[in-house]
């Protein structure tokens, strides 16, 4: 009886909670005590006509996704009602862990929309290079260099501003392509004052300035054979969350790729490819531009990754 009762406790949470999302499926099964939810995946592009809006504004546009927002910066994703550790963030495959102890540092705030190509969701306990979690997972892909059969430059600039927080975006990328190598460099920056809310009221502890640089090296080692190595810096400052008891001084982050793709033709096997990575992340917490502190309480934070993973496919894809 207990089980039949969690059953249908939880039938009645998914049934509420999915409402309208035909894209999913619930399995019912015996009596009712197990349901599965089908993956689901979500890949969006990233074009030169949603460039200037951060990630976060991308995001809760998509079906199943909601945000922890703390402050204007570095809002926290959720797939469904997962979230933290029960959720994949990663940045090309790679798994980066927060340096935060308040864990207010999600992978999704050391990238910027402008050198994204793509953001797939998985909304299920599907198991990838990353590992795997039973709230899904969340990558971001990042612009690559590519190949041309002529030696070809290609290059732009932009620059945006809001009135609501007196801040600017600015941003440029360079992309040379030729025969056998590749190179694509991108680099932001983001400074926003206090914003306003309804009625002119001042948020105080709402303001953040960011840097992002990005580079990616493509080299052609054989007509099977690709060699890419990414670099990824990005730096914030001064960053304000008027719902804590206290801000980031600064959050830098360091991300190292090198990854190695062949084609092979004949075989079972059409392509295989790998990757070592390493990441390295400073955070500190910083409450000392707060009023009325009676005891000062900054917690800096350290968080270093190294990994590898192996990729084998069945059949030939474009890499």
């Amino acid at each position: 009886m207990k089980q039949i009762t969690l059953g249908l406790a939880l039938l009645g949470a998914n049934l509420l909670y999915s409402q309208d999302q035909e894209l999913d499926s619930i399995q019912l099964r015996g009596n009712l005590s197990e349901i599965t939810l089908l993956e689901r995946i979500d890949t969006t592009k990233v074009s030169e006509e949603n460039i200037f809006i951060p990630i976060e504004g991308i995001l809760k546009e998509k079906e199943g996704v909601h945000l922890i927002s703390r402050g204007n910066f570095a809002q926290e994703p959720v797939l469904r009602v997962y979230r933290g550790e029960q959720v994949n963030v990663t940045l090309n495959g790679m798994r980066m862990f927060g340096a935060c102890t308040d864990k207010m540092d999600p992978t999704t705030a050391y990238a910027e929309t402008s050198n994204l190509e793509s953001l797939a969701i998985t909304q299920s306990g599907k198991t990838d290079v990353s590992g795997n979690a039973h709230g899904g997972a969340l990558n971001l892909e990042l612009k690559k260099a590519s190949f041309s059969g002529t030696t070809t430059f290609n290059g732009l600039l932009g620059i945006n501003y809001a009135t609501n927080t007196n801040g600017y975006g600015a941003l440029g990328h360079l992309d040379i392509r030729s025969k056998n190598w590749g190179v694509y460099i991108q680099s932001s920056t983001r400074k926003h004052q206090n914003y306003y809310a309804g009625g002119n009221q001042e948020i105080q502890f709402s303001q953040y300035e960011k840097v992002n640089l990005t580079a990616n090296l493509a080299l052609k080692l054989s007509k099977r054979e690709v060699l890419r190595i990414h670099y990824l810096y990005d730096k914030a400052m001064d960053v304000g969350y008027p719902s804590l008891t206290m801000d980031v001084g600064l959050a830098e982050a360091h991300v190292l790729g090198v990854h190695y793709k062949s084609f092979i033709h004949g075989n079972a096997i059409k392509a295989w490819e790998t990757q070592l990575y390493y990441n390295s992340i400073y955070h500190e917490m910083d409450d000392t531009k707060r009023p009325n502190v009676p005891m000062h309480m900054d917690m800096p934070g350290w968080s270093k990754t190294l990994g590898a993973w192996v990729k084998l496919h069945g059949v030939e894809t474009l890499d």
